[in-house]
């Protein structure tokens, strides 16, 4: 089967593999919202449920596979739009475990970003839902950012500063 020029990656592998799935959820969107925008009117409450079950996955799945290409601000935009969904609808234990996996991904994108203090608040806002390791494992990584960009500026101030004059006398 050949695949189609735009999902080819020079490099191949995960790359290449996270490219097409992220162009699968994105198809997968785009029927989502076209069903809901062009049958608005005959969508049963069973349909409007099934397209929910649909799109709020997909926009996590979606900002995942644009973390892995280091494209913070849209996964951040799919996330936003997950989290936004199912702020409007009842909880259940699904939507409970997306709602903590969109903080996680939040949390990532806000640490990818140098905003550590609103990807510390995601974190928090995330172990209230669930115990999962994904927390502590994330919780782990913003700290080791956190020391890693103040390493980074002392590395970049050493030496750059000059001593104080000496005193007159």
């Amino acid at each position: 089967r050949q695949i189609p020029p735009l999902c080819r990656s020079p490099l191949g592998g995960a790359r290449a593999h996270s490219h097409r799935a992220r162009v699968a959820y994105d198809r997968s969107l785009w029927q989502a919202h076209f069903d809901e925008a062009w049958v608005k009117l005959e969508l049963t409450d069973d349909h409007r449920g099934q397209l929910f079950d649909v799109t709020v996955p997909a926009h996590l799945n979606c900002a995942r596979c644009l973390l892995k290409t280091a494209n913070t601000s849209e996964a951040k935009g799919h996330v936003d739009a997950a989290l936004s969904a199912l702020a409007d609808v009842s909880t259940t234990e699904q939507r409970t475990a997306w709602r903590a996996k969109g903080l996680l991904l939040r949390a990532t994108c806000l640490r990818e970003a140098g905003r550590y203090a609103d990807a510390a608040a995601a974190l928090d806002e995330a172990s209230e839902l669930t115990d999962d390791a994904a927390v502590a494992r994330a919780r782990h990584a913003l700290r080791q950012a956190r020391r890693d960009a103040r390493s980074g500026e002392r590395a970049m101030l050493r030496g750059k500063i000059a001593a104080p004059p000496p005193e007159k006398r």
